[in-house]
């Protein structure tokens, strides 16, 4: 069976490194010293790995044809000046790519194929109209944009269980703006394919949505949540791993790590202004992974690490004694599995994947989104009590080994592709 997993990027995000770690799992399960017939397509490869291939360049009737599909993109988004703002997270995204042709042709020969974040490769009309075999595909969703209008994350808005429209991404009052045409054209696309589509998410917050919505109503939906080679994301002595990082000793020390660490939707200021409140009578390290310019207003220590590679990570979730995920809307952070196998309690907002994963009071905590005063409350609570959270650590990293090995999650899709090769549909997992 030849499997080919389809990613914008390599290892750049959250998306890419989960897929990637999903690609390296397959492979791990070949029989015979054999891996697994699979391959990785990308448009941005960031390594030397072999079964890593990039999508290539496109023949000269493709480049003249996205060329004329690149013009029709900048008439359809003219009228929305938000799209041409630089704010560093565009929060909307057309279902069409100039890149649409060169993929199809790169799929030639799969038995499957799985979908993953893929914003920029997959042009809809051109993947779900140019596949006459109906090839299976499985979508494994990292976020709400394969089944909206255009944008990532829906906030309140239900627009895409209906017919989008007036979209409060694009500042829009116009029911019939780009967003209705964008959800109408992908429904329709999705509607009219031959063969079997199988959607994934990784959190049941992120299945329901899919379930709810107009582009994927009606079609099997499974929930496979991540996975993490367990053997490479394992705890560090702490006083080791914070002398590796410069991260000073006698102060509890809480991690925050996204790709934007500005990424309001990421919280980063929720967590200040829960530092805020308990700065006056409790010394905290802040320590924070990623990379964008932010502003304290907590005052509190803080040490920067950068941008960083797993082995990067796995010392700074070691030298914590907890991990703050503290977003407004989310899938299943990686920081989240990553941070309880390396046996570090994971202090959470409840929405999205995070309450799939963190079990209040017995792997971390739990708070509303938005609610700074709990927030704060857990985490001087926390703080007060390094032995009970180094525990909670323990636990956390034996729930990663019991539930959410990387074996475990690529024998899931496995066994899912075969299902699909075999009997053309699938049953949800």
């Amino acid at each position: 069976m030849n499997i080919v997993l389809v990613s914008t990027y390599e290892a750049n995000g959250g998306a890419a490194r989960a897929a990637n770690r999903l690609f390296q799992g397959l492979r791990g399960l070949g029989a015979d010293g054999h891996p697994l017939d699979c391959r990785l397509l990308v448009t941005r490869k960031e390594t030397d790995d072999p079964g890593v291939e990039v999508l290539g360049p496109p023949s000269p009737g493709e480049q003249e044809r996205g060329q004329a599909l690149l013009a029709e993109l900048l008439d359809a988004t003219a009228p929305y000046p938000v799209l041409r703002m630089n704010h560093g997270f565009a929060p909307f995204h057309s279902d069409r790519s100039t890149a649409g042709e060169v993929l199809l042709r790169r799929l030639a020969g799969a038995d499957v194929v799985n979908l993953h974040w893929v914003r920029g490769q997959i042009d809809y009309p051109a993947f779900f109209r140019d596949r006459p075999l109906g090839i299976p595909v499985v979508w494994t969703l990292h976020d709400m944009h394969p089944f909206t209008g255009g944008c990532h994350y829906a906030g309140s808005c239900t627009g895409f269980e209906r017919a989008c429209g007036a979209c409060p991404v694009l500042g829009s009052e116009n029911e019939e703006d780009l967003s209705r045409t964008v959800l109408t054209r992908k429904a329709a696309c999705v509607a009219r394919y031959p063969g079997p589509i199988h959607i994934v998410a990784p959190s049941r917050w992120l299945a329901e949505a899919a379930r709810r919505s107009l582009v994927f109503a009606g079609l099997p939906v499974s929930i496979i949540p991540y996975g993490l080679d367990t053997s490479r994301f394992r705890p560090w002595e702490r006083s080791a791993a914070r002398q590796a990082l410069g991260v000073p000793e006698g102060k509890p020390t809480v991690l925050f790590t996204a790709h934007g660490l500005n990424d309001p939707r990421k919280g980063l200021s929720l967590l200040d202004d829960a530092l805020v409140r308990i700065g006056p009578h409790r010394e905290v390290c802040l320590l924070l992974a990623g990379e964008g310019e932010v502003h304290l207003r907590s005052g509190v220590e803080c040490v920067r690490l950068g941008v960083q590679d797993d082995t990067g990570m796995v010392r700074a979730y070691s030298a914590a004694d907890a991990v703050a995920v503290t977003s407004t809307e989310d899938n299943l952070p990686n920081a989240v599995l990553e941070g309880m196998a390396c046996g570090t309690a994971v202090i959470g907002t409840a929405v999205g994947g995070i309450p799939d994963v963190v079990r209040h009071g017995i792997n971390g905590f739990l708070v509303a989104s938005g609610d700074v005063a709990s927030l704060a409350h857990v985490l001087d609570d926390a703080l007060r009590d390094l032995p009970g959270l180094h525990a909670m650590g323990g636990e956390a990293r034996r729930i990663v080994e019991r539930e959410y090995s990387l074996e475990v999650q690529a024998r899931r899709y496995l066994e899912l592709y075969r299902s699909l090769a075999g009997t053309g549909r699938g049953a949800p997992l």
